[in-house]
């Protein structure tokens, strides 16, 4: 009888807790062994990365980013131009004064007004010494600002200041102009594009932005400058050997190295804030209720799951993917910068939902790809419009095609970064426009940006046009 009792059966209501602790155990096993591998997956990236010989982190990046050597530094004599600029608050308010203040600049042809005159006068007059300091910072040819690349975020205070001394040199190069000077208005420009160029290493995406907006204003003042004035053939030159855009195309890599080390930090910093957050999530009854009325805590709890399903890790992986082939299209010409930069965002247009950091990301490295492309277009629209005005210092007339300007003002016609063929050139009743045909890639006759009396009008091709 005792033989038959110790055979019989375990009753299954005994079984279920085995079964469950077991299931419960292998889904612990299984998730720590999944998120143990794609935590490897994600330092192997890391580490791919590191043996290129590029950063990670920002304190890497800050170590990579190199210091000039003593005195050799635009930075130090830039920061002291800035310490002695005028309030920018009294120029906002001045309703005579451009570019700086509230006034618009006269129509296309028209000289100044002499209270506007005036005003730029004694807005120059009061910046002289900062003035001075650009000018002798512009004739420098590596830079480095005092900024503490390490930490997250970091700060770019300098850049402000930077555009407001590009606005500063536009005022004296109107100026210039204006007075028939065009030994200071060629100083100015140069000083201009000098001001830009000293952006043109620093690895981080926001000052490559500053850098285009800035290339924008110096090609303002040149344009201007050009519709006023005949330069000598020195002057011409000098100035078309600073539009040279080599090194402004060399510097979308240095971004692009900086832009992935800016984002490997962030991708730690916002795993962090996801920890942070848990601690202030309420309990799972209060957390359901709260879910359903839609409440802040909604977006809380999906963070929670995104991060702790490793959807933010499989994120950041697609992200440093799409990266690294920005990384390689930034080494390549612009041309194909161009056409690799369009089949990137193709693959990225089509990312599901839940990798939303890397498409944020991604559409903002892309955005600033195509500024740049536009930015090389117009410098090489400009450099055309300096070999037009050199041929035309020595022949008295505008050349028919871009042609009669080879071998001696141009070595080759420029190539267009959005179609490959060469710059496009015509000729106007006023004077003459250099041209790219744009990210339509539609030669629509040097149909630029331009103004239709105080109307704006946004042109199909990027443009450099001159009118006297």
């Amino acid at each position: 009888m005792n033989e038959l009792q110790s055979q019989t059966p375990v009753p299954r209501k005994r079984r279920w807790p085995r079964i469950l602790l077991a299931v419960f155990l292998f889904l612990v096993v299984a998730y720590t062994a999944y998120r143990y591998a794609l935590h490897r997956m994600v330092e192997a990236k890391l580490d791919a990365i590191r043996k290129e010989g590029y950063p990670v982190t920002l304190g890497e990046l800050d170590k990579w980013y190199k210091q000039p050597p003593p005195g050799e530094n635009a930075a130090d004599v830039l920061t002291n131009a800035f310490a002695h600029y005028s309030d920018p608050k009294f120029a906002l308010a001045n309703t005579n004064l451009p570019v700086v203040g509230s006034a618009s600049m006269p129509l296309v042809g028209k000289p100044l007004p002499p209270a506007m005159k005036e005003a730029i006068i004694e807005y120059l007059e009061t910046n002289r010494v900062a003035l001075a300091l650009l000018h002798e910072a512009g004739s420098m040819s590596r830079c480095r600002f005092p900024i503490d690349i390490s930490k997250f975020p970091p700060q770019f205070s300098h850049l402000s200041k930077i555009r407001h001394g590009e606005r500063l040199l536009q005022l004296e190069a109107i100026f210039a102009a204006d007075s028939d000077d065009p030994a200071l208005a060629t100083k100015s420009v140069l000083c201009s594009l000098g001001l830009s160029k000293s952006l043109s290493s620093e690895p981080i995406l926001i000052s490559g932005l500053v850098r285009i907006a800035c290339d924008a204003i110096s090609l303002r003042s040149l344009g201007y400058v050009l519709g006023k004035l005949s330069l000598s053939r020195e002057q011409l030159e000098t100035l078309h050997a600073a539009l040279d855009s080599s090194a402004i195309e060399a510097s979308m890599h240095e971004v692009m190295i900086g832009e992935r080390a800016y984002d490997c930090d962030s991708h730690r910093h916002i795993a962090d804030i996801i920890d942070e957050l848990q601690k202030t999530l309420p309990d799972y009854k209060e957390a359901w209720e709260l879910w359903k009325q839609e409440n802040p805590i909604h977006s809380k709890a999906r963070l929670f799951c995104y991060k702790n399903a490793g959807l933010l890790d499989w994120d950041f992986l697609c992200e440093l993917e799409f990266l690294d082939q920005y990384v390689a299209a930034s080494q390549s010409s612009v041309i194909r910068r161009v056409s690799a930069a369009r089949e990137i965002q193709k693959h990225v247009d089509r990312l599901p939902p839940w990798k939303c950091l890397s498409k944020s990301t991604l559409q903002s490295v892309d955005a600033v790809f195509r500024k740049d492309s536009t930015d090389i277009a117009h410098l090489r629209a400009a450099r055309i419009a300096l070999s037009v005005e050199q041929f035309c210092l020595v022949f008295q007339r505008r050349p028919t095609t871009l042609n009669e300007l080879v071998p001696q003002y141009l070595e080759t016609i420029p190539l267009d970064p959005y179609d490959g063929a060469p710059m496009k050139y015509r000729l106007s009743h006023k004077g003459f426009v250099a041209y790219s045909v744009g990210e339509d890639g539609r030669d629509n006759g040097g149909d630029g940006d331009r103004y239709e009396g105080y109307r704006f009008i946004r042109g199909l091709d990027i443009t450099f046009a001159v009118e006297r």
